[in-house]
């Protein structure tokens, strides 16, 4: 219970400077302040640490460039300050993943590599986005390889998916240097994995009305969370 308490304190500590810094918006902010303390009290400060780079790092992402974004239309909204629909998207699964450690501990390791994979994939589509709209040129639809629109869901860049192979490496490294999962390139393969699954969804699911942006983020999360799970349970030494 006191870790869970410490985690809810420092979330909220967190999510009042996110506010404060015009981050997150009021209910996004009660909604990351549950995800953290969940990934606190799931996988402890490693945990929490890793949500917040993603957070940290994500938030940057989506913020560089905005002019560029601006000029193109494909800028978010509300000047990047992220909502309630953003936060669950993302962070839903590693919450889940964090609580299920709690409740079944002999799954940690497996649930570990869910939790680091689903930021990883979500971390690695971000950056490939936010990087691929201001320096990626033309998109090619990730299912035919034919031009898109800047913006265009399921559209492609090279630089774009570089940053986001970067991005899922930087998660992976990070995740296994803060104790959370000890396989480093099986979360970021897995980050990769999500991220072109989540192109995949936009150029069919997204584009033909059946999801939105957030169910799409959510399937890019839970893809690589069920990818680098699955290459725990392949390499249960290293994970």
């Amino acid at each position: 219970m006191t870790t869970w308490l410490i985690g809810f304190a420092v979330s909220g500590a967190l999510g009042a400077t996110a506010y404060a810094l015009r981050t997150l918006d009021l209910r996004g902010v009660v909604a990351g302040v549950l995800v953290g303390t969940a990934a606190y009290g799931g996988f402890g400060i490693g945990g929490f640490g890793l949500l917040a780079l993603f957070f940290v790092i994500g938030s940057g992402a989506s913020k560089w460039g905005r002019r560029v974004k601006a000029a193109q239309g494909v800028a978010q909204s509300n000047r990047g300050r992220r909502t309630v629909r953003h936060v669950l998207a993302n962070g839903f699964v590693p919450a889940i993943c964090a609580v299920g450690a709690t409740v079944f501990p002999e799954h940690h390791p497996m649930l570990a590599a869910g939790f680091a994979g689903s930021l990883a994939a979500a971390t690695s589509d971000t950056f490939s986005s936010e990087v691929g709209q201001v320096v990626g040129g033309t998109p090619r639809l990730i299912v035919s390889w034919k031009p898109v629109s800047i913006g265009e869901n399921g559209g492609v860049t090279v630089a774009g998916l570089t940053a986001g192979v970067i991005a899922a490496c930087a998660i992976g490294i990070a995740g296994s240097w803060f104790g959370v999962a000890g396989i480093w390139w099986g979360v970021a393969v897995a980050g990769v994995v999500g991220n072109l699954a989540d192109s995949v969804f936009g150029a069919t699911l997204e584009r033909r009305g059946v999801l939105n942006n957030a169910g799409v983020n959510l399937l890019c999360a839970a893809t690589g969370g069920v990818a680098a799970a699955t290459i725990c349970a392949a390499f249960p030494a290293s994970g």
